[in-house]
């Protein structure tokens, strides 16, 4: 007879956490720093648009601060190109067991970072629009 060894099986194969941490890195970026950013863009927008032209149909009212709208664009679309390479990789992560808990919390964050920015923009703008007399 054989031996019993080759018929248990065989335990996972645990590989490192780095594609776990890479992708929370890339979600942290997109969800924390890029918002950040956009925050205190969106807060010098708020203070130095002229309120009085600024309507939903007409934008007219952002032509003194259209540098600081490009900026806070360029923040927001980077963010989004990190916050889905964060997600895809940490679903890759969750799959592969490859920093399983590294990649669960980078999917939450990667899925909370449109929220986290959108709020952190559409405050600090107000704060800015607040600063005006």
């Amino acid at each position: 007879m054989g031996s019993v060894s080759a018929l248990a099986p065989t335990p996972p194969r645990t590989q490192g956490s780095r594609l776990g941490v890479l992708a929370f890195v890339l979600a942290a970026v997109a969800a924390l720093l890029t918002s950040a950013v956009a925050g205190v863009l969106a807060f010098q927008i708020g203070s130095g648009a002229d309120l009085d032209l600024l309507t939903e149909s007409n934008l007219r009212g952002l032509t003194p601060v259209r540098d600081l709208v490009v900026w806070a664009e360029v923040a927001f679309w980077l963010g989004t190109l990190l916050g889905i390479a964060g997600i895809i990789l940490a679903i890759i992560a969750i799959v592969r067991r490859s920093g399983r808990g590294w990649g669960t919390g980078a999917l939450v964050l990667g899925i909370a970072g449109p929220v986290i920015f959108g709020g952190i923009c559409t405050l600090l703008f107000m704060f800015g629009a607040s600063t005006q007399t």
